[in-house]
């Protein structure tokens, strides 16, 4: 026996209906749980979420889950997370690092030294300058310095120059 029409036609108002309330319902129960994930890293395991959708199986809607895997990023392997901040143990002594926006500065162990640098659009390079006691002034106690981050964020590679343009040498670190 085949249903007649006007029963088609109210269940598909009603199949109407149903989405009509339940998509915003969904889309509301499925909005951020705990949106401070992003500004504090912990090294504590990550939630899968899930998402619920609608499947149209003949004439009846039925929600279903799905398993969606995401992961929570850590400092330690997205460069740009943790980037030049924290402290490194170098070939010029141990140097500390704050970032502020895309200003970098730097303190280090050899002569009392500093850096003050810019960070590259990428956020795993940055370039500035260095400066030591007693003058703190260049060429002969200060100059140009770029610094390259690893993949990982744990090694940091560099280049350092007396004054722009005069000599220098390698400078390299790893985190602390």
């Amino acid at each position: 026996m085949r249903p007649s029409t006007t029963f088609i036609q109210n269940n598909r108002q009603r199949q109407i209906i149903f989405l009509l309330i339940l998509i915003p319902v969904l889309i509301l129960s499925c909005s951020f749980t705990d949106p401070n994930w992003l500004y504090e890293p912990t090294d504590q395991p990550t939630s899968t979420p899930t998402e619920t959708s609608i499947e149209m199986q003949s004439e009846r809607a039925t929600p279903t889950e799905t398993s969606i895997p995401t992961e929570t990023p850590n400092p330690t392997t997205v460069a740009y997370v943790g980037g030049f901040a924290g402290s490194w143990d170098t070939n010029w002594g141990v140097m500390t690092c704050s970032v502020n926006g895309q200003t970098v500065d730097c303190n280090y162990t050899h002569d009392t030294g500093k850096i003050q640098a810019t960070l590259g659009l990428d956020g795993t390079t940055m370039e500035g300058t260095w400066s030591e006691a007693p003058s703190y002034q260049p060429p002969e106690d200060g100059g140009k310095v770029t610094f390259s981050l690893s993949e990982d964020g744990n090694s940091i590679t560099g280049h350092w120059w007396y004054g722009q343009d005069g000599e220098g040498g390698s400078w390299t670190g790893t985190r602390k």
